[in-house]
């Protein structure tokens, strides 16, 4: 379930063949029982036991199964993708993708190569067929004359050229045809993505205003000098929340006028949400930073014994002394770091 989680949050993943078939099959179960939750508006409770990182996963499965919402299946593709690297056991790989997404395989083949292929039917009808135009009379306007465009097989081919010309038109018509539905089928999914979005938007707005209506009605029962302090209070609250929480979503601040009234300020929170990514990402970085150092601290290999046959030049044991280096002083954070790895990996 790892691989298929991280398969519906890229949309893409490369694998061995055997694995990508077995992948490909949980995916397929994984949209069709999401898009049964999300007809019957039951909870994300099942969803959330099937894959890892819940939090990131769950909603990128509703916008999937959103996208294929009038597909009954199919939902995934694969292709061959070469054999493992060299010096390992050479097994061949495949690339499991959905279909219709940004970064479709075929649709980006399609925005290239669709105007050259529809010019290579234009030449080879223009080869096989003499284009001609007929006169006759309009059947919506009776007594008017239109000519109509007709096209009419060449005499002067040999009937193995003929052949040759059908049977490569008809390659080339059914590409088309496969180029056009596949820019056309992911203009629909974008269109049933947008719709899900907004949904989403909808829905969060709406407990927005549940949640503030709820508050309001707190408020109103303190009096003036007890409403900042509630205020307050709820978003100090708020934000130890987040801060503990793995979701990545913006909260909002709660704000009162002079009135009493209360509402909502996104700004001033996502600038908060800013500040605290920001002081996560340097801890991680001066966690790695120390890492590096205790890597890099670790006592050095003893030198080989000299066998006893070998010739000793005179005053090689003072020259090797001398170039010793006093070995560097660690502090408190870096020598428990060094013990964690040395248990780690054991040296």
């Amino acid at each position: 379930m790892n691989q298929t989680g991280a398969l519906v949050r890229r949309e893409r993943i490369t694998t061995t063949v055997a694995k990508a078939k077995v992948l490909q099959h949980h995916a397929e179960q994984i949209i069709n029982l999401t898009k049964r939750q999300m007809l019957r508006g039951s909870s994300d409770s099942n969803l959330r036991r099937l894959v890892f990182q819940p939090t990131e996963t769950v909603p990128k499965m509703k916008l999937l199964a959103a996208r294929f919402g009038d597909r009954p299946g199919g939902y995934t593709r694969l292709k061959l993708a070469g054999f493992n690297r060299p010096g390992s056991d050479r097994a061949p790989l495949a690339t499991v993708e959905f279909i219709n997404g940004p970064e479709d395989s075929v649709r980006s083949l399609a925005v290239k190569f669709l105007p050259k292929v529809k010019a290579d039917l234009e030449r080879v009808r223009a080869r096989r067929y003499v284009s001609t135009s007929l006169v006759v009379e309009d059947p919506l306007v009776p007594g008017s004359i239109v000519s109509v465009p007709h096209a009419v097989l060449r005499s002067d081919l040999s009937s193995r050229e003929i052949k040759a010309l059908a049977s490569k038109e008809r390659v080339l018509v059914k590409l088309v045809a496969k180029l056009e539905k596949s820019i056309s089928s992911r203009k629909v999914a974008q269109e049933n993505e947008l719709r899900h979005e907004q949904l989403v938007q909808n829905l969060k707005a709406r407990k927005l205003r549940q949640i503030l209506k709820s508050l309001q009605e707190d408020v109103d029962k303190l009096d003036a000098a007890s409403r900042a302090q509630y205020v307050l209070e709820y978003n100090a609250k708020q934000l130890l929340l987040q801060q503990k929480s793995v979701n990545n979503e913006p909260r909002y601040e709660l704000r009162i006028d002079a009135a009493g009234k209360l509402s909502w300020d996104a700004e001033k929170y996502e600038q908060l949400f800013a500040e605290y990514n920001s002081r996560k990402k340097q801890a991680l970085e001066q966690e790695e930073t120390l890492k590096a150092n205790a890597t890099k601290a670790l006592p050095p290999v003893a030198p080989a014994p000299r066998l006893s046959g070998s010739a000793e030049t005179p005053g090689s044991d003072q020259q090797n002394v001398a170039d010793e280096k006093p070995a560097p002083t660690l502090d408190k954070k870096e020598m428990n770091l060094l013990s964690r790895m040395k248990k780690l990996f054991k040296f």
